[in-house]
């Protein structure tokens, strides 16, 4: 299927492959082309395993098997952009507020700082929205002696286990701030 298609079709299929979920917008960030959705509408009337998660055809996923097969593609065709398309979704996700998809692209491009900034920039919103398990799960992710570091991102874990009910450890938090 792969070597019918012109060039810059396949290579949008490969470069997006590592995406779990995209809309025209994100896959156009990770690409890097303007007309995103001019291809996805190519790749639906070629019926390439492209499914659409929606009811309005605005998100989509690759086939898991495709998908699969074009991420192996993807490491031996272009290894060296792999850290790069991963950044350009981690920035995108970022900016539409898809704080745990960011996280995990920032992390795939073995940016670990740059993890760490998205998750502190985002913990305060995550403790008044109450959602202590999605910032426990991203703090899980990075390097610990690194996030231990950040007092907003010390606090945010705090009032995640303080509501959490884990009162030893955030008492012991605490003693170790004073």
């Amino acid at each position: 299927v792969m070597h019918e298609l012109p060039p810059p079709l396949r290579d949008f299929l490969l470069r997006t492959s590592i995406l779990d979920a995209f809309n025209a917008n994100l896959a156009g960030a990770v690409v890097n082309i303007t007309d995103a959705a001019g291809v996805l509408a190519d790749i639906e009337r070629r019926q390439l395993f492209l499914v659409s998660l929606d009811d309005d055809a605005e998100w989509y996923r690759y086939h898991h098997l495709f998908g699969e097969c074009l991420r192996k593609d993807l490491e031996q065709t272009y290894p060296n952009e792999l850290e790069q398309l991963h950044l350009r979704a981690a920035e995108w996700l970022a900016g539409a507020r898809r704080l745990s998809d960011a996280v995990r692209h920032a992390m795939e491009a073995k940016a670990p700082e740059r993890a760490l900034a998205l998750v502190e920039n985002g913990a305060v919103e995550l403790v008044y929205q109450g959602d202590y398990l999605t910032l426990t799960a991203l703090l899980k992710r990075l390097p610990e002696q690194r996030w231990r570091q950040s007092v907003k991102l010390e606090l945010a874990y705090m009032w995640a286990l303080a509501y959490g009910g884990v009162r030893i450890e955030t008492e012991e938090m605490l003693a170790d701030l004073v």
